[in-house]
């Protein structure tokens, strides 16, 4: 009886310690903002500061503006000049908010920071588009248009001799072809350490390389980082904002010591160069008119190509695990070595394909200094494409060139003497080397055994 006595009485006070749990009432909606304003192209955000966690948005004017939510962040986007209203709605108690959003025109502009000291000089080169006259740089930060600060008000800089953007490292076809000379290079003397540059700029080149003023005997870009060019004419950015120029096809911002670059939006890029900085991502999925990238010596653990026509592709010595340009069908300069490849995918070429060629002038195929083996390795030579290259003009028709490595301590590929015979039954010229530096003449595909 005393036991029974004892279990209810427990039960009671289990009963009633469970009916005395608090349920938390859920805090009201509430924004960090009534009113936001964004540009067309462009996007702002406002923050859900309290609420259950489950919420909506809706817009009023989808014409003047589109909404959505990551987490507690809404995502406000321009459409189109004008204003319109987004509703936050918190499903668990069906509270409201409403955010007034403003649309305005798209103001083009570029802003970077440099170390450079106030006083000093900045070199660039910069073509402008439909309105030259309309683009300035703001060079003491205050908004404002003040004189002297007219794109063609620098001082003028005269190109070196023989010095041009085309010559560095054997891309000079596809900076040919895509490259618009610019006419000349302004110094501007700095009266902030931030400037940003107002206009539709289609062409901008950081002038940290030998095209303005090195010495022409600086074959690549290594001689100018060996040399004491760099200590007269880098230009060291902390940061470097692009994307709110829409019209920007050529950005070249090599040696800037970078850690970030947001190209989001930015469709109209053609030719991006952003060697030798401090890039641990970069994001260049959605550049559909991309056809030149040069991201090499940087920190890039991953590049994702697959959607990208290119027609050159520079990412050596990063720290990349994969590559896939099976959509670049009109490839023809390939630099992928000192990586950590394990798969390497490009388009596959038939023998059908005759002439058609890979590359449209000489060709360069380096993947050496990476993890390529077996299947990876042997699909890479099977979609390789047959035949001679040409000039044109009735030149002479030449081979193709794969560099390999083989005798290597740290060559991690594993390529065979079957391999290397293959890629020259398809007429290319094999560049067998063992220190990734001497590089000797093609061996004649007659020899007995060249490799071994």
């Amino acid at each position: 009886m005393k036991r029974v006595f004892l279990y209810v009485v427990m039960l009671l006070l289990s009963i009633i310690t469970t009916s005395c749990v608090v349920i938390s009432p859920i805090d009201n909606l509430k924004l960090s903002t009534s009113e936001v304003t964004a540009e067309i192209e462009d996007y702002t955000t406002c923050t859900i500061e309290s609420g259950s966690g489950d919420y909506a948005v809706f817009v009023a004017n989808t014409n003047i503006a589109t909404a959505t939510l990551s987490g507690t962040t809404v995502i406000v986007e321009g459409i189109n000049k004008g204003e319109t209203s987004v509703k936050v709605v918190d499903k668990q108690t069906n509270q409201e908010a409403i955010v007034k959003a403003k649309i305005t025109d798209l103001v083009y502009r570029m802003t970077f920071t440099t170390t450079k000291a106030i006083g000093e000089k900045i070199k660039l080169a910069i073509v402008a588009g439909e309105d030259p006259n309309n683009v300035w740089l703001d060079l003491n930060n205050n908004g404002l248009r003040d004189e002297g600060e007219g794109m063609r008000e620098g001082e003028s800089l005269v190109q070196a001799e023989g010095g041009s953007d085309v010559y560095v490292e054997g891309e000079s076809s596809i900076y040919w072809d895509y490259y618009q000379s610019f006419p000349v290079g302004y110094a501007y003397k700095l009266k902030s350490q931030t400037v940003t540059i107002y206009g539709k700029v289609t062409h901008i080149n950081f002038l940290n390389s030998r095209d303005w003023g090195a010495p022409r005997s600086y074959a690549t870009y290594e001689d100018i980082r060996n040399s004491t060019f760099l200590e007269n004419y880098a230009i060291e950015l902390t940061s470097l904002k692009v994307n709110k120029n829409k019209a920007l096809k050529y950005l070249r911002c090599t040696f800037t010591g970078i850690s970030e670059l947001d190209l989001s939006g930015m469709t109209e890029l053609i030719v991006l160069d952003c060697s030798e900085n401090k890039l641990t991502s970069l994001d260049v999925s959605n550049l559909t008119n991309l056809k030149l990238l040069r991201c090499a010596k940087n920190q890039l653990t991953s590049l994702d190509t697959s959607k990208l026509n290119l027609k050159v592709l520079n990412c050596r010595e990063n720290q990349l695990t994969s590559l896939d340009l099976r959509n670049s069908k009109e490839l023809y300069q390939l630099y992928c070595d000192n990586n950590q490849l394990t798969s390497l995918d490009i388009h596959k070429f038939t023998k059908g394909s005759g002439n058609v060629l890979l590359y449209y002038y000489l060709i360069d195929l380096s993947c050496y200094e990476n993890k390529l083996k077996g299947v990876a390795m042997k699909n890479l030579i099977n979609n390789l494409p047959y035949g001679l290259v040409t000039r044109g003009n009735d030149a002479p028709y030449e081979r193709r060139y794969f560099y390999a490595k083989v005798n290597s301590a740290t060559e991690q590929n594993e390529i065979s003497t079957e391999n290397l015979r293959e890629a020259e039954n398809k007429d290319w010229c094999v560049m067998v080397s063992d220190d990734g530096a001497n590089w000797p003449n093609c061996p004649r595909v007659l020899d007995p055994d060249p490799y071994e």
